[in-house]
């Protein structure tokens, strides 16, 4: 340190220059750095002094060699390992300690004593570039530049591993491409709107109908493929959805109350009547009715008057009730007035017209607005010549939103429909019932294959009757929105399942045609999400039993109504369209 020859050991005094821990020989280490003299010279000693390497290796040889911890630790050592000054040059750090570092080389005469022994212990100066040569290998230890190219090798692999992302979108640009391609033929309904492509369209119907078997049929079967299609006519003066429509004995259509809003009111029902003209097609306002009401029930009376019963009443805020009222329309004046009230308030029930003139209502629902509401039981009787309501017999079971039809026997069958169990619980109704007029009494007849509700039923020119379409809910998923239909047999009293629809669909219109075939038009479909309404339309055959497309209306509508006029051509007025009530109404022709 004092640019002294180094004394007896190199490799010693380089550790504690370089502050590199003491090997593994307390005892001859501690010695050589209290420069004490050596007591006993053993081969090891001597070949550690002359840096010759070890030819034994016992424990103590193993440790220098192995560079492991030391085992035992005098202060020096001590210091050494708990990182306590080392400080490269000690004697000026500790002045103390000067003469005895420098006392017992002068004295120690056995190590002096071998002249040529000298120079290798006065390697270090030669050894110094060695000790420079440290620094130089550094750069290779901190191997990190030298992985550099590894590092930016992988950079330059990064695009291609990235190239399938870049092509993703020239791979998925087709498929893009390719659906408004495939999506004119699934909107097909709305381009039929145009005559020039409904020929095309109406081939199917040329090839399944075999004219050559049924001559009978020829005129109205070429009425239809040559003419069939929905334009619009004039609109009403007020929307209206769950309305009644009513064909008076000119011709003329009487469209009453509803349920919509005018202007920015509320939703609420409807007193508002107009008045059809099919020679004009424009519409024409009539008498108010009494009441407003909607989901009300109207029949054409013998004596041309119209008979309006039951309902709902909403004025917009908090009266809301259910109405036992009836009301009659005058063809002659336009004016409505009041006639004699139901026994029981109902709504969403049936109403049909017997051939003794009298009208039967059955079933709905009811509510006093205290204790009891569901499906009634009861039916009435209204009687034109007295004005007056009377009870008949009770059904068997308590419905709404069910069917009622006039069979050729004069009996009227009631099907299906929403109803109670024994606990309360809603159930769809698969039974039907007959009433018979001479005698006031229902009876059970054949189920029906399904229970449903908001369906349509038919009376089929050969007497059968045709239930179509609804909804069905057994109570575990969200419903089905039913595609399929029914024939009821008066002869038999059973019902067999005939064609399905093309779609399912509920709160649908079905129309009996001059041709003896049965249109049904629009409703909605319910995925047990959201509602979806339908401009769709299909015909039945009674001779196939099948079902074919038609041309689709120009508006998506539920909750309409449908008219066959005496030229044939079908009105469709109102309805909800999904986004809003109409008022627009057109004709099937």
């Amino acid at each position: 340190l004092q640019t002294q020859p180094p004394q007896r050991h190199p490799h010693l005094e380089h550790r504690l220059l370089q502050n590199q821990p003491l090997q593994r020989h307390p005892r001859l280490e501690y010695r050589l750095l209290q420069n004490q003299p050596l007591q006993r010279h053993s081969r090891l000693e001597y070949r550690l002094l002359q840096n010759q390497p070890l030819q034994r290796d016992p424990r103590l040889e193993y440790r220098l060699l192995q560079n492991q911890p030391l085992q035992r630790h005098p202060r020096l050592e001590y210091r050494l390992l708990q990182n306590q000054p080392l400080q490269r040059h000690p004697l000026q750090n500790h002045p103390p300690q000067r003469p005895p570092l420098q006392h017992p080389l002068q004295r120690h005469h056995p190590l002096q004593h071998y002249p040529l022994q000298y120079p290798p212990l006065q390697r270090p100066p030669a050894q110094r570039p060695r000790l420079q040569h440290y620094p130089l290998q550094y750069p290779p230890l901190q191997r990190p530049p030298a992985q550099r190219p590894r590092l930016q090798h992988y950079p330059l692999q990064y695009p291609p591993l990235q190239r399938p992302p870049l092509q993703c979108p020239p791979a998925q640009r087709p498929r893009l491409q390719h659906y408004p391609l495939q999506r004119p033929p699934a909107q097909r309904p709305r381009l039929q709107h145009y005559p020039l492509q409904y020929p095309p369209l109406q081939r199917p119907p040329v090839q399944r109908l075999s004219l050559q078997y049924h001559p009978l049929q020829l005129h109205s079967v070429l009425h239809l493929l040559l003419e069939v299609a929905w334009t619009f006519t004039s609109y009403m003066n007020s929307i209206r959805y769950l309305h009644t429509a009513s064909i008076l004995n000119d011709g003329k259509v009487l469209v009453a109350g509803g349920y919509g809003y005018e202007g920015y009111s509320f939703w609420k029902s409807f007193n508002s009547s107009e008045l059809y003209d099919p020679a004009t097609g424009n519409w024409t306002k009539m008498g108010n009715m009494t009441i407003a009401r909607y989901s009300h029930t109207a029949s054409t009376l013998a004596n041309g008057k119209v008979l309006v019963a039951g309902g709902y009443f909403y004025d917009g805020s908090s009266d809301r009730r259910y109405l036992n009222s009836s009301e009659l329309y005058d063809p002659t004046t336009g004016i409505w007035t009041k006639t004699g009230n139901m026994n029981v308030a109902r709504y969403y029930h049936t109403a049909s017209i017997l051939a003794n003139g009298k009208v039967l209502v059955a079933g709905g629902f009811f509510y006093d607005g205290y204790n009891y509401w569901g499906p009634l039981n009861s039916a009435e009787l209204y009687d034109p010549a007295t004005e007056t309501w009377t009870k008949t017999g009770n059904m068997t079971i308590g419905r709404y939103y069910h069917t009622a039809c006039v069979l050729a026997d004069g009996k009227v069958l009631v099907a299906s429909g929403d109803g109670y169990d024994g606990y309360g619980n809603t159930v769809y109704l698969n039974s039907s019932e007959l009433y018979d007029p001479a005698t006031g009494i229902w009876t059970m007849t054949g189920n029906m294959n399904i229970g449903r509700k908001f369906h349509t039923a038919s009376v089929l020119v050969n007497g059968k009757v045709l239930v179509a379409g609804g909804y069905f809910y057994d109570g575990r998923t969200y419903g089905q929105n039913l595609n399929s239909t029914e024939l009821y047999d008066p002869t038999t009293g059973t019902w067999t399942m005939t064609g399905n629809m093309n779609i399912g669909r509920v709160d649908h219109t079905a129309s009996v045609l001059i041709n003896g075939q049965v249109l049904v038009t629009g409703g909605y479909i319910y995925d047990g999400y959201r509602y979806q309404d339908l401009y769709s339309a299909e015909l039945y055959d009674p001779l196939t039993e099948l079902w074919t497309k038609t041309n689709s209306m120009n508006v998506r509508r539920e909750g309409h109504t449908a008219s066959v006029l005496t030229s044939g051509k079908v009105l469709i007025t109102g309805g909800y369209t999904g986004s809003g009530i109409s008022s627009s109404a057109e004709l099937y022709q």
